[in-house]
């Protein structure tokens, strides 16, 4: 997987996992989607790159109440595909359309 280098800020080490937009991560860095237990979902990113995670693979992750295990089931998510996902559900919200976000 190859991403485009980008004009963004590094976000602050310190402030990872802390609410950071996503216009603050540099588009090097690969997204994944991980899900947990009880099918909840979340979008992380790995600031790692000689690490080579798939999907399947477990992965623990900080999370805003400390670390949590799941297995990544998207490995090849694109800030642009994110970015319309989260689009799409604001329209769903603002239309008043009661399905799941």
């Amino acid at each position: 997987m190859q991403r485009r280098s980008s004009d963004a800020p590094v976000p602050n080490l310190n402030d990872l996992g802390k609410g950071v937009p996503l216009s603050s991560v540099p588009a090097s860095w690969p997204l994944y989607i991980v899900e947990f237990k009880a099918g909840r979902t979340d979008l992380f990113y790995l600031t790692d790159l000689s690490l080579d995670i798939r999907v399947g693979d477990l992965v623990i992750v900080e999370a805003d109440r400390g670390k949590d295990l799941g297995t990544v089931v998207n490995d090849s998510i694109t800030l642009k595909e994110v970015e319309a996902f989260e689009r799409e559900q604001r329209e769903r919200v603002a239309y008043g359309d009661g399905g799941p976000l």
